[in-house]
């Protein structure tokens, strides 16, 4: 059950990152000057392209910023499964998406999801996603498809 309940998720946040950076969420960008509202989270650093800063909280200090993407929104999370934060991501490849998931395992995420065997959730021609979690229980997830992404990262709400 907690390995249909994970892979649900990562399936939920890739496709639902898809939908906001191919324009479902565009009308609102429009409103707000193209900056995201950023969900009460403290920012630390201004990004060069987007004006969207990385966050800074518990959870986004347990990773590290990727490069060469744009972020685009960025959210707190809360709700009856898990607790942690998002960041939706364009103009990041495959290829970067992939160097960064191996910073994460430098990171100390290596560890798959329950029933998983491997690290690796999708890898093909025009999708890439990874899933790790680390020795605190915190799982983060990558993924990257047509040169948009999310990075999610999250404990259980239950610990």
């Amino acid at each position: 059950m907690k390995k249909v309940l994970s892979i649900l998720i990562i399936v939920a946040m890739l496709i639902a990152g898809i939908c906001l950076l191919t324009g479902c969420g565009e009308k609102e960008n429009a409103n707000n000057g193209g900056t995201s509202t950023n969900g009460g989270s403290q920012q630390e650093e201004q990004d060069e392209t987007s004006g969207v800063a990385w966050p800074s909280n518990q959870y986004t200090n347990l990773i590290p910023k990727p490069e060469g993407a744009t972020i685009y929104d960025e959210k707190e999370v809360d709700n009856n499964y898990y607790v942690g934060h998002s960041i939706d991501l364009t103009d990041w490849t495959i290829e970067e998406c992939k160097a960064y998931a191996e910073k994460l395992k430098e990171a100390g995420f290596t560890i798959p999801s329950s029933g998983a065997n491997s690290v690796v959730v999708t890898d093909t021609d025009s999708t890439y996603s990874f899933g790790a979690e680390n020795s605190d229980g915190v799982y983060v997830t990558v993924g990257s498809s047509y040169n948009s992404g999310r990075i999610s990262i999250q404990k259980n709400n239950n610990e």
